[in-house]
């Protein structure tokens, strides 16, 4: 995995954003795998019970990565959807 960071283009709550490859994403943030998504797959994790969980994992090739001002919260976007959505409104 590697990661990108940039300091300019941040239109709200400050602080620099990055762009990291090859990012291995959780169902746990709340999202969900798009076309670009690859290596879509069941982990499973232990508790310190010795229980277990399942967890649906997989890896975006590109994700723009956006911290909240605290620095605390991300958002990921899948870089290549971020293209296409900009590219249909530049050719509408």
């Amino acid at each position: 995995m590697s990661k990108f960071t940039f300091s300019s283009g941040n239109m709200w709550e400050g602080g620099p954003w990055e762009i990291e490859k090859d990012f291995e994403c959780s169902e746990l943030g709340g999202g969900e795998p798009c076309q670009h998504c690859h290596d879509i797959k069941i982990k499973t994790n232990k508790r310190s019970d010795g229980t277990e969980w399942e967890e649906k994992i997989w890896i975006c090739n590109l994700v723009i990565v956006v911290k909240n001002e605290g620095g605390f919260n991300t958002t990921g976007l899948c870089a290549e959807c971020a293209l296409e959505a900009i590219n249909k409104i530049k050719n509408a």
